[in-house]
């Protein structure tokens, strides 16, 4: 399992270890390495750090190429308060970033299919680069209690690319702190609109809304999914990340689009394999 940090740095991408150096050399030689037919996985971090890579590695048996997209997600404080306006702006300013990335790594590998996970407001800044994407091998989106209006998201699907991209929307019934604040003092478009956390409000035959409430769902994957997504179970996030990735990107034949809408979008089909991931101390 080869993980790449990269860094948004303005409107572009750069390795942070060296951020002058074109990053096409870091890429180019992992891209090479990666089987046929295996995907390229792009994940963008929320308000929170990401898992750090030992701990991701030790779920990933398979020969995947990971690339880790790293975005400011430092907010002020009013008192105690964060100030979600301005990290919600962060995240939409890292898009043009992230963009170029997925056209770099489809420039240089174009017969590999790139998945996109973006947790939190990661889904606003993988929503968000839609319209300057520019590749057709962007596959699939998975957001993880996604926080991004509908009425901007709906925007968003309006990107040729879009077109054909799988959207898988992970959601909780318990609504973190975060997004309550987010919900009530961010910039919702109008009074009706709702986070993707809560649902996308303007269904398209290419989204589902995988509900972990639903009884539907298996219970060992809602029990992981909710606590991942559970903003006070930060010390068991690392393993639980590690695990949906599995579930959604390693077993992509069990995970297919067609399959989960026939299950009402609700359920992970096929027999889950929980690999034991150690946390780290």
């Amino acid at each position: 399992m080869t993980v790449i940090q990269v860094a948004a740095c303005g409107d572009k991408v750069i390795n942070p270890d060296w951020p002058r150096r074109d990053l096409r050399h870091r890429l180019e030689p992992a891209l090479a390495r990666l089987p046929q037919g295996e995907p390229v996985i792009i994940y963008v971090h929320g308000h929170e750090d990401w898992p750090p890579d030992d701990v991701l590695r030790q779920a990933r048996a398979k020969p995947l190429l990971s690339v880790n997209f790293n975005w400011s997600a430092k907010a002020r404080f009013a008192g105690v308060v964060p100030d979600v306006g301005r990290l919600y702006d962060l995240a939409g300013q890292a898009s043009q970033a992230l963009a170029g990335l997925i056209n770099l790594i489809g420039e240089l590998a174009p017969d590999h299919r790139i998945d996109l996970m973006g947790h939190s407001l990661g889904a606003r800044c993988c929503l968000s680069a839609l319209p300057q994407v520019k590749q057709p091998n962007l596959s699939r989106l998975i957001c993880l209690s996604a926080v991004e209006f509908s009425a901007f998201t709906l925007l968003a699907l309006q990107a040729p690319v879009a077109r054909k991209i799988a959207f898988y929307n992970v959601t909780t019934p318990h609504q973190p702190l975060f997004h309550r604040l987010m919900h009530h003092f961010g910039p919702r478009p109008g009074p009706a609109d709702r986070l993707l956390s809560r649902g996308f409000a303007f269904p398209r035959k290419n989204w589902l809304d995988i509900r972990l409430d639903n009884p539907v769902v298996r219970r060992p994957v809602a029990g992981f999914c909710a606590r991942m997504l559970d903003i006070r179970a930060t010390a068991a996030k690392p393993a639980l990340v590690s695990q949906l990735e599995a579930v959604f990107l390693q077993n992509r034949p069990l995970t297919g689009f067609a399959q989960m809408r026939d299950l009402l979008g609700t359920a992970v089909p096929g027999p889950l394999s929980m690999t034991p991931v150690r946390m780290p101390r």
